[in-house]
């Protein structure tokens, strides 16, 4: 994951060398569709108690999303984003010390509100800082091969919000077409429920992580 982002770092700083000449007008008023590839990469969660009873940990992944982006001024904008990703979830059982075992298959809908504070440059390169949150549409599929063996009682996931920091920049190569690359820092919790007849148990699993993201946009 580390040399995706460095590799993506490299990418955005020599985009940004074509991003030099200024038009005339600025960006202010203009609004934008567009559409953006993410690597994520989620934190470890450690768990002794609950519904998975073990050390929980998400694969790197790759979401897809499509944007709408307004700039409200020229320092300004909002983005509105919605995508979709999944992720195999690899499960340690803290008993057992059974290490890699693949626990199942997360899949996220996720629609994220973005602030962004652009900082002029006198170029067509408007980079920016941003806050924002989400609402994330989940949903779990347990994997065949564990629940064969530990015959687990079903398993549901809830619904969750997330918020986030970013940073990037947005590059005009013409008037009306951006180059976007983002890079989102976000903290999220996902709750899990083990259906068991005898009790029900409930589990938070922490998805923070860091997302790098690179797109396309037009701007009308």
């Amino acid at each position: 994951m580390r040399k995706k982002i460095i590799g993506l770092i490299l990418m955005s700083a020599a985009l940004a060398l074509i991003c030099q000449p200024a038009f005339a007008a600025g960006p202010g008023g203009k609004f934008g569709l567009g559409a953006r590839f993410t690597l994520v990469d989620s934190m470890t969660h450690n768990s002794t108690t609950g519904t998975i009873n073990s050390d929980i940990e998400a694969e790197t992944y790759l979401g897809y999303s499509v944007n709408a982006t307004y700039y409200i001024w020229d320092f300004l904008s909002v983005e509105l984003d919605a995508g979709y990703a999944e992720t195999k979830l690899i499960t340690a059982n803290t008993s057992t010390s059974n290490l890699g075992t693949e626990y199942g298959w997360l899949k996220q809908f996720p629609i994220l509100m973005t602030l962004r504070f652009m900082i002029p440059t006198g170029t067509n390169w408007y980079p920016y800082v941003g806050v924002g949150g989400g609402y994330h549409f989940n949903d779990f599929k347990i994997d065949e091969s564990y629940a064969a063996v530990h015959s687990p009682p079903d398993v549901n996931v809830e619904n969750s919000f997330s918020y986030h920091a970013n940073a990037g920049f947005e590059c005009f190569v013409t008037p009306s077409t951006a180059i976007n690359l983002d890079m989102k820092y976000t903290w999220h919790e996902i709750d899990f429920e083990n259906s068991a007849p005898s009790a029900v148990k409930e589990e938070a699993v922490d998805m923070d992580g860091l997302s790098v993201g690179g797109g396309l946009k037009y701007f009308f």
